[in-house]
């Protein structure tokens, strides 16, 4: 019995999600990369294994402001003399279950395994069975959540009329043609906060559609919470105020309950994190950092930077987002309102980062804290894929090649590593960071050539040169069902049924 294009369309949707994450998997180094991370992962042991939030810190220097003590990074101290990390507890919350695999895994993996995590970067942490196997299992968490915001990015491209092509477009091209691809390597959380912002945003669509008050709430419980995974996401709460009640404006008399009971539900998120801060850090206004991380400044050349430098602009590391310019057009006129929601999140995302002294995001890919705003930034390419021009298409397959090839070379090294090259071998003017931002040399796209790949998968292959063939057995098993997913992806199908339009679930607003 032949399936329905419905069955098919789920069967290939659940096969891609498939393919990504045994994709993003063997991108993986297994490793705690980055000071955020462990202080994030300090905090993820601490809730399960005491129920607590008190960490120990990281022993040696890593990211404290000058003058600061050493072991003093990421944390502050509490009204009650314990430490506590500043990062949202999103991240640490969500990673609880893979704390647990990992654990589990530390009790019964044979010891020679965790050796397939290279030795010879920096690390923030002990070295031990417990310790190596609790972090590669924790630092496989966005490896997970990535495919979740390319299914939510896919689904809110058909829900605003767009065609399937277009969302598969959308998906493949946030999933690996954007940092996205990188910064699963990771365990910092802007895959998270990209998977909650395009939730509420589906929901509000959603809302849109049916006028179920409920989809508004849970939105607004979303956005308000959103402030927990990164506090960076207050900055999108009026661009979500403004899509969820401006397309509505002429309604509002009756529906001030509706909007009301939303505003209080988002607080709740708010009020939480308030509480949190003032028993943490002693105010309800105190994040922990205490200003010595970051001051505000007036946007000049970190604007610039933001928009046009090759090593932290936000289209030139991410070049399949110059194909939303192409659709940018058509996509104002199908859809205003998200159009101009999506110029919101993006411009006030960029301008308000471009404020910060510490703008770039520390010694990470790219522009660090925008990441969360790519698909608002790449869905408008979504009109230019429907435009119906063959040469279109044509065009943008070129580009996301381009961009595809980009990313994956950027996800087999550590920016870590590369950062430590650039630091000890630059003198003080022009300064590492001035070349990181500015030069072509200094850009990860081309330091990496020179660096080892940074990949679990080749330590396996590594050890079961030595004896060990084990870890490498689990690596070729995701191999083969990552092309087996990828090739049920892309089996076309068949169906009975006639005349199913190719546009989306609804007719553009």
């Amino acid at each position: 019995m032949l399936s329905t294009p419905v069955h098919q369309e789920r069967r290939r949707t659940v096969a891609f999600l498939v393919f990504c994450v045994c994709a993003y998997l063997l991108c993986a180094p297994g490793r705690i990369a980055f000071p955020d991370d462990e202080i994030v992962y300090q905090t993820t042991a601490a809730l399960y294994e005491r129920g607590g939030l008190s960490i120990p810190g990281i022993p040696r220097r890593t990211g404290e402001p000058k003058g600061e003590p050493t072991g003093t990074f990421g944390w502050a101290a509490g009204p009650d003399g314990e430490r506590y990390g500043f990062f949202g507890h999103g991240l640490s919350v969500v990673a609880l279950p893979m704390y647990g695999l990992g654990k589990a895994a530390a009790a019964s993996a044979p010891e020679a395994w965790r050796h397939t995590i290279r030795s010879d970067h920096f690390f923030v942490h002990g070295r031990s069975q417990h310790d190596d196997w609790t972090r590669l299992f924790v630092s496989l968490t966005n490896c997970l959540l990535t495919p979740l915001a390319l299914l939510l990015a896919m689904a809110w491209t058909r829900r605003l009329g767009f065609s399937r092509g277009a969302a598969w477009f959308v998906g493949v091209a946030l999933g690996f043609g954007t940092l996205l691809l990188p910064y699963t390597r990771t365990f910092l959380s802007e895959p998270l906060s990209t998977v909650v912002l395009l939730g509420a945003a589906l929901c509000l669509e959603q809302h849109h559609r049916t006028t179920n008050p409920r989809w508004l709430w849970l939105a607004s419980l979303v956005v308000g919470w959103s402030c927990h995974v990164h506090l960076l996401n207050l900055i999108a709460v009026p661009a979500f105020v403004g899509y969820a009640f401006a397309p509505r404006w002429s309604e509002r008399a009756s529906l001030k309950r509706t909007w009301g009971i939303a505003m209080l539900v988002g607080a709740t998120g708010l009020a939480a994190l308030a509480m949190s801060q003032a028993a943490r850090f002693g105010s309800a206004f105190e994040s922990g950092r205490y200003g010595l991380y970051s001051h505000t400044v007036v946007p000049g050349l970190e604007l610039l930077a933001l928009l046009f430098s090759p090593g932290r602009s936000l289209w030139w590391t991410s070049p399949v987002l110059l194909g939303a310019f192409v659709g940018w057009r058509r996509f104002r006129h199908r859809v205003p309102a998200v159009a101009w929601f999506c110029v919101a999140m993006v411009a006030t995302r960029v301008l308000f980062v471009a404020t910060r002294s510490d703008w770039w995001g520390g010694w990470a890919l790219g522009p660090r804290f925008l990441i969360p705003i790519l698909p608002f930034a790449l869905l408008p390419v979504a009109a230019a894929w429907d435009s119906g021009s063959r040469r279109m298409r044509v065009g943008l397959l070129v580009l996301l090649a381009v961009s595809v090839a980009l990313q994956v070379h950027l996800a087999q090294h550590s920016v870590f590593e590369w950062m430590l090259v650039l630091y000890s071998s630059t003198p003080e003017d022009p300064g590492y960071l001035w070349v990181s931002h500015w030069t072509l040399g200094g850009s990860p796209a081309w330091g990496f050539v020179d660096l080892r790949p940074d990949l679990l998968r080749i330590g396996a292959a590594q050890l079961a040169q030595a004896g060990h063939p084990g870890m490498s057995r689990v690596f070729l098993g995701i191999g083969a069902l990552a092309v087996s997913s990828l090739a049920l992806a892309l089996w076309p199908g068949r169906s009975r049924l006639r005349g199913e339009t190719s546009t989306g679930h609804a007719p553009a607003r």
